[in-house]
């Protein structure tokens, strides 16, 4: 066995060892039964009304849930369906006993929600990207129960997001959960959390202070006595613990705080360290019939063998990583006191043929290809992701940007009810999933192009800005501009801000240096990131020699110009001591039914991986070449099979310190050094007729690393392909 295949062998041991770990993670609480199957859907509504089903021969077939009715038409042209849908299911539940409870849990409904039980309303649901609870005990019956969801993703002027360069898929495209409690366990109600909120109060290398809120309600008539009993465990064992003894009233919901502190903390360090905690939260209970309390009168004082003998009402786990966060206007980013400029990327949340209906492997695959590329930061854009997508954040070690849906406007004239819905979506969101400690800001908006005398009065932002710091204290508030002059309008009402700048795709390229110092002396120089910047890439449209951006808007879009564009503007963006983080746009190509750029109808093309994750762009390559630890060797415009140019530039990155060897078809071109940005370039070399294998080679610390391709001269007069592999659209024809 070479070196090489040793060394090849043991990153793929590696990988593999970190997916199976991170696929046997705990489950996030709130699990309760997935309800995914016995679903039937129908489109539209009923002649009698969105308060009537259609009728059971109304064409309703079988679906699955999660589900959405546009993942095909989302994905080809404008004219996708937005509207009402309509969803059924019966429930076969056992009788509820001693008091017990059912709810009801949706991860999320596009866009808006009404829920009937057995006949009855139990309520609406504003808003397309948080989760909401109902509870259904008064309605319950042992044996068959019927659910009816209306969903409607038809726009409206008062729920956000009113406009964004995104397909907004309809349906009940997060799980659905039947959820069974004992009469007296953790308040489920508020605004869809799980009962149990998280903060870190105080967090140094010595010290760390967490604050635990456990809201508790019971239905009993009698009321309850209980202990919440909380314990921080490490790897090791058990690091902290606090109780507090409860007497609920009849029908009473009460919250009580607890203080859990650690000496000398094991810190989560991001990538390099995402070392997890668990809080376990247990709901005991203390009445007399317990043998172990029932001498008590009082507040009893429960010990670790208490536990094991008591009845536990209500139990949650929640991991924690203990970190600090400081952003310096001249030095950036610093995670527990040390630098760290974040590496980032923007993420949508759609696939081919599922839309935003998409699984739990979906979200993981989603992450590990950031992890592989060394992504230590994402952008969940434009609006609240799955929990399972920020959990699987935490555990690989990316920081999160968790964002609110209010992109682009606000109406004009604004609706009453428009802000109402947003300041709830924004609640929902923090309440939701402060506690993930990964998240690092709440961004407000996106784009937020509304003139002041078009504003409501406070303006919106600053009214959601009040609204996080009171909700969440201990994270800064954020948002995303595009227009300088927003910096004094919006940008200036949060405690940090962003813009989002394209030179080299809708300005010129070597304009990112003047945009950086505008929008940062905009900002009073505050320090930035860069919140959005990319270039659109279709991987089966190729130009070498590229000196000038193709149109934007066109459906010409050459892959070597994203690499070209972010060879050009991440340079400067890592060495710009305000800029303390940026995220490209896109980690993966997603669905905009509005547009028609490059190659592929309906599709923003931005994404350094494509929209089925099965090819990396060459970009892709360059911030895994800049960002990873892994090995990296990689031969540029790879695709780009059938040359009519003997000529040609052999591009490739790479982060062995070179020399890097060059040969084709065996025979030696010539070694080259890679730069400062891991870009190594053989120029004017000469390509045989047919078939050229193309070959390079390297040593990394001491192991050889070789990466080849293949390419085509064909003959004289003879056209080349503009692809050369199987489009992901083949009904699409070749646009040039």
């Amino acid at each position: 066995m070479t070196a090489t295949t040793r060394y090849l062998l043991l990153a793929l041991l590696l990988s593999l060892t970190s997916a199976l770990t991170f696929a046997q993670a705990p489950k996030l609480p709130l699990e309760g039964q997935r309800l995914t199957d016995n679903w039937f859907f129908v489109k539209g509504d009923s002649s009698a009304g969105k308060t009537t089903p259609p009728a059971a021969d109304a064409g309703w077939s079988a679906v699955t849930i999660p589900h959405t009715w546009n993942a095909i038409d989302g994905e080809t042209g404008p004219k996708y369906y937005r509207g009402p849908g309509w969803y059924k299911t019966t429930l076969t539940l056992p009788p509820l006993r001693d008091g017990e409870r059912a709810y009801l849990r949706f991860e999320a409904v596009s866009t808006a929600a009404d829920v009937y039980f057995n006949g009855k309303h139990l309520g609406e649901h504003l808003g397309g990207f948080n989760a909401f609870t109902f509870e259904i005990t008064p309605l319950a019956r042992a044996g068959a129960n019927e659910l009816l969801v209306r969903a409607d993703n038809s726009p409206r002027r008062y729920i956000a997001p009113l406009s964004g360069d995104f397909t907004v898929f309809g349906g009940i495209y997060r799980p659905v959960h039947l959820i069974i409690k004992p009469a007296t366990s953790f308040n489920l109600l508020d605004h869809g959390t799980s009962g149990i909120d998280i903060e870190q109060t105080s967090v140094t290398p010595e010290k760390a202070t967490l604050r635990v809120t456990a809201t508790v309600t019971t239905s009993a008539a009698q009321g309850a006595k209980v202990v919440v009993y909380l314990t921080l465990n490490s790897e090791r064992g058990t690091v902290a613990t606090a109780q507090e003894f409860v007497e609920l009233a009849p029908n009473e919901t009460r919250s009580i705080t607890q203080t859990l502190t650690l000496n000398n903390p094991h810190l989560w360090q991001g990538i390099d360290d995402p070392y997890l905690y668990t809080l376990d939260a247990k709901l005991l209970t203390v009445g007399n019939d317990n043998p172990s309390v029932s001498s008590v009168s009082s507040a009893p004082s429960i010990t670790a063998n208490d536990v094991i003998a008591l009845q536990t009402l209500d139990h949650q786990q929640w991991p924690v990583g203990f970190r600090f966060i400081t952003i310096d206007p001249q030095h950036g980013f610093f995670l527990n006191g040390k630098p760290y400029k974040l590496h980032g990327v923007a993420r949508h949340q759609d696939r081919p043929d599922k839309g935003w209906a998409i699984s739990d492997a979906d979200h993981a695959e989603d992450v590990r290809i950031m992890r592989e590329m060394g992504v230590n930061a994402v952008r969940l854009a434009h609006y609240p992701q799955s929990d399972v997508m920020y959990d699987d954040c935490l555990r690989a070690g990316l920081l999160v940007w968790a964002e609110n849906p209010l992109v682009n406007g606000i109406g004009n004239p604004v609706d009453p009810k428009f802000v109402e819905t947003t300041k709830t979506q924004l609640l929902e969101l923090i309440r939701q999933r402060r506690n993930f400690s990964n998240i690092f800001t709440w961004s407000l908006s996106n784009e937020l192009h509304v003139k002041p005398e078009n504003d409501t009065k406070p303006p919106i932002v600053s009214i959601l800005n009040d609204l996080a710091h009171k909700e969440d204290p201990t994270r800064p508030t954020t948002l995303a501009v595009s227009l300088v002059r927003d910096c004094k309008y919006d940008g200036n009402f949060t405690d940090i801000f962003a813009f989002n700048g394209y030179p080299g795709w809708y300005t010129k390229l070597g304009e990112m240096p003047k945009l950086i110092a505008d929008y940062n002396a905009a900002g009073n120089n505050r320090g930035l990131a860069i919140s959005e910047y990319g270039a659109g890439a279709s991987i089966y449209q190729h130009e070498l020699g590229m000196t000038k951006a193709p149109k934007a808007s066109g459906t010409w879009h050459p892959e070597e110009w994203q690499a070209i564009f972010h060879e050009q503007n991440y340079p400067v963006i890592a060495e710009t001591p305000a800029i303390w983080g940026s995220f490209v746009w896109n980690m993966f190509d997603f669905a905009n039914a509005a547009r028609h750029d490059g190659y592929t109808p309906a599709r923003n093309d931005k994404g350094l991986v494509t929209y089925d994750r099965q090819t990396r762009k060459d970009a892709f390559y360059y911030y895994k070449a800049n960002w990873s630890k892994d090995p990296v060797l990689y031969i540029t415009s790879r695709r780009y099979t059938d040359r009519k140019d003997a000529k040609t530039e052999v591009k490739a990155y790479t982060n062995a310190p070179g020399p890097v060897t060059l040969t084709i078809n065996g025979r030696p071109i010539g070694t080259a050094k890679p730069d400062a940005y891991h870009i190594v370039r053989w120029q004017n070399v000469t390509l045989a007729p047919g078939s050229n294998e193309v070959t390079i080679t390297a040593q990394r610390d001491g192991h050889d690393l070789r990466d080849t391709c293949t390419w085509i001269l064909l003959p004289p007069g003879e056209i080349p392909s503009e692809r050369s592999e199987k489009p992901d659209n083949p009904k699409t024809p070749n646009p040039k």
